[in-house]
Parts: C-alpha cells; structure tokens; sequence
C-alpha cells in the first residue's frame, strides 16, 4: 500500500493527522497488507513535525482538554506505526525534522532525497526551547546509538541526508526526486522477500520494550507533556517559533 501525506502547507501532524494516519495503518492490518510506503504529496517537505498552533493555549482560557487530545492522538499513531507488523518505509522528499523525523524513525526504513542543505532531517526541538518526548528521544538512541543520538538530540541539530547516512539516521540517499518512489520501492521489497509472519514477530520482539515503556507509562507521559507545554517559557518558545517560520 500507498500512504500519501498530503496536509498542506507542510505535512504538519496535527491531531487529525495522527488519527488519520493511525486508521491507515489499522486499515491496512485488516486488509492483511504486508507492506507500506509513506510518502509526501508536497514539494520539498516530508513532515514540518507537530502542528505548532495546537500547543498554544489563550492565556485566559488554556485549552488543556485539546492539547491532551492532539498528543494521545500522536502517542497512539506512533504505537500503531511504531509496532505494525506490517513493513514499512519513509520516502523522504524534504525537510523532516521533529515529528517528522519522529515519523520517519517510526518505520523501518528511510530513504532520502539528497537537496543540499533544503532537505534536512533530526529531532531540532531543542533548538528552539521544546524538547522531544522520552520515547521519540529512545528511538533515535535505538536508531544510531547513544553517543551519537545524545549529540544531536541536546543540540537539535538537523542534517544533511548525506549526513544523515553516515550516523545510520537513513538507509539510503538518493540524488533526485526521480528516483525516490523506486529505491523506497525495492528497500520494501528486501522486507517483503522474508516471510511475513516471521519477520513481523522479530520486529515486535526488538520494539515490545520501547512501546511497552509508553503504553505503562502512557498518562504519566501525557500529565508531564501538558504540564511543560503548559508553563511560560515553552508558550514562549512556541510562539517564537511560529515567528520565525513565518518570516
């Protein structure tokens, strides 16, 4: 199957995003698929990550009931994606960084268009005064290891896709948009050339203890994420960086 990311103007992952996304994949898993590609319909963006305006809150009137809403809405697509046993890869035509890169890690492979310094890929939350959930944090560890992920996580560094394959962030670069649909293609053939029962059993195996820790912990994780978005200095941070994007 096909997941096409097409929410303009950058993919964000609002919670409607997230909900569509998790019925995608819960689609699929009855519709006993073996295999899905996830990519972007728009130019030059993969996924912006996370919707800013959902984290701000009116100052008199704090929408703390909606802010729950959107990040139960991402902590449920993530689980879902995170442990399908279905294959699945990122074809990753621009800039993904944050929940996009979030997006990305989720599955199992990730192929990049190489674009210079417009296409750009990490968990830069830091950078801009937020910082990424513990379990997005994990994956990224469990990803490309714990030296280089506490590197790039502290500073919220976006890379390059050449960049990004050389600390194993991506499996593959590629030099134009031309070749992205076949190379993503032909990674999820090498998953779907192992038997599906027994590579899907392996996959849950490796990720059970990471999803566990959420799915355990999941309204602790929640009450924490409300209460940071909640204080002054990430309303700030926010604002900040809906300025910055807008100019």
């Amino acid at each position: 199957a096909s997941v096409l990311l097409n929410s303009g103007p950058v993919n964000a992952l609002s919670t409607q995003v997230c909900l569509d996304l998790t019925a995608a994949v819960r689609e699929c898993e009855e519709q006993e698929v073996h295999g899905i590609v996830i990519s972007s319909a728009l130019n030059g963006v993969y996924s912006a990550g996370a919707d800013l305006p959902a984290l701000l809150l009116d100052d008199d009137s704090p929408d703390l009931a909606a802010l729950a809403e959107f990040y139960t809405a991402l902590q449920e697509m993530w689980l879902a994606l995170y442990t399908t046993p279905i294959a699945t890869v990122a074809a990753i035509s621009g800039h993904c960084p944050a929940g996009g890169c979030l997006l990305a890690l989720s599955c199992d492979a990730r192929v990049m268009v190489e674009q210079g310094q417009k296409g750009r890929i990490g968990l830069n939350q830091t950078a801009f005064g937020l910082v990424p959930a513990p379990w997005v944090s994990r994956m990224m560890r469990d990803t490309i290891g714990q030296r280089p992920a506490e590197r790039l996580v502290q500073t919220g560094a976006l890379l390059t896709a050449e960049e990004a394959l050389g600390v194993g962030l991506v499996d593959e670069v590629v030099p134009s948009l031309a070749g992205l649909t076949g190379a993503a293609n032909a990674r999820l053939a090498e998953l779907l050339a192992v038997p599906h029962a027994a590579r899907g059993a392996a996959k849950r195996q490796l990720r059970a203890e990471a999803a566990e820790a959420l799915r355990s912990n999941q309204m602790e994780d929640l009450d924490e994420f409300v209460q940071f978005v909640s204080t002054p200095a990430a309303q700030a941070a926010v604002r900040a960086r809906l300025e910055a994007l807008k100019s």
